[in-house]
């Protein structure tokens, strides 16, 4: 294999960690890329030192624009991308040693349209495996993907590899299936967009391989593209999730298999977040329930009886634990509510 990469890199303010990405792809064997780099409205050095390496290595397409967000620079660069194949990186991350020439020998022995390795955790210049379980190697063809498609949201089920599997990064794909489907990053979505990108990916795949080789090293950074959000991290969770109910409906998926996944991760802080900023109890009872109503499989879930009840009684200990008893005690309300009126109606 000879076919040319596409490197895609958002840049924003990580003049402390760019060279290091910039010459892990540098000096990997395989040559035949195009390392296009997208300045995201950078108030450091960074678009400085992206522009020197223009000028020591002509693979290097830099460009600068106001800051937008790394889904409309990503968006961008697929744009622009003249590779075969596209392959997506953060700015403080790199690419580990030999990184290329697993992909290159990958790909020539096996035919896909997305290909995924494993990943790195990078911490004080300490590389640590992250824990997650990936096979030695799984080709996935077309009626096995959709068990990928919902493993980027439920854990307790179908393929999952971890959260980390759920970002774009330590993958490469087919430039045609990306191109030819239209498929492009949410640009009002600031936290998630990668997992939607790729269930948009494997929505569209014939096959997808996997394999348990490590190629990648993600920095554990604050000042990473997923640690800025951080302060509205429940909100942007939220938004993930309508998004993800999108295109479970679209992709004719059953969404009530992952809700409880959200539930767990997204909404019991959002909950959380709404009691801490209103004095008001009826007013948070009056969003609680309007919230249930909004989301009727987590409300179905949590008034069903029976096999959920263990599920239920972990959630609830949870918020007492964090001393939310005004907000289980809205709930179990809620819900005994909801029970009435079920029986009134069945009557």
């Amino acid at each position: 294999m000879n076919d040319l990469i596409s490197v895609i890199i958002p840049v924003f303010n990580t003049e402390k960690s760019i060279e290091r990405c910039f010459s892990s792809i540098k000096n990997q064997e395989y040559q035949n890329l195009e390392i296009i780099v997208i300045d995201d409205g950078s108030a450091d050095r960074s678009l400085e030192l992206c522009r020197i390496q223009v000028e020591e290595d002509k693979r290097f397409k830099v460009i600068h624009m106001d800051n937008h967000g790394v889904s409309f620079a990503r968006n961008y660069g697929i744009s622009i991308a003249k590779g075969k194949w596209i392959m997506f990186m953060d700015s403080d991350d790199f690419l580990l040693p030999g990184a290329l020439k697993t992909i290159e020998k990958d790909i020539s022995e096996n035919f896909a349209d997305i290909y995924c390795w494993n990943s790195y955790y990078s911490k004080n210049e300490k590389l640590m495996e992250m824990g997650e379980f990936i096979p030695a190697e799984h080709l996935y063809v077309r009626n096995e993907i959709q068990k990928l498609m919902y493993g980027l949201y439920c854990k307790n089920q179908y393929e999952y590899y971890g959260d980390f599997f759920r970002a774009v990064w330590g993958k490469i794909y087919r430039t045609e299936l990306i191109k030819e489907n239209a498929l492009k990053f949410p640009e009002n979505i600031k936290i998630g967009e990668d997992a939607l990108f790729l269930l948009d990916c494997l929505s569209n795949a014939n096959r997808v391989y996997v394999k348990n080789n490590f190629i990648y090293g993600y920095e554990c950074s604050n000042e990473s593209v997923t640690g800025r959000y951080k302060k509205d991290f429940q909100k942007y969770q939220i938004d993930e999730y309508n998004a993800m109910k999108m295109r479970f409906k679209k992709y004719e998926l059953d969404v009530n298999k992952v809700a409880i996944e959200f539930w767990h991760k997204g909404e019991k802080d959002y909950i959380k977040n709404e009691l801490k900023l209103s004095r008001n109890i009826l007013t948070v009872s009056d969003r609680t329930y309007k919230w249930m109503n909004e989301h009727p499989e987590i409300n179905r879930y949590l008034c069903m009886e029976d096999e959920n009840d263990g599920i239920r009684s972990k959630i609830r200990t949870y918020m007492l634990k964090l001393n939310l008893k005004r907000l289980v005690s809205i709930i179990d309300v809620t819900i005994l509510q909801h029970k009435m009126f079920d029986k009134k109606d069945t009557v």
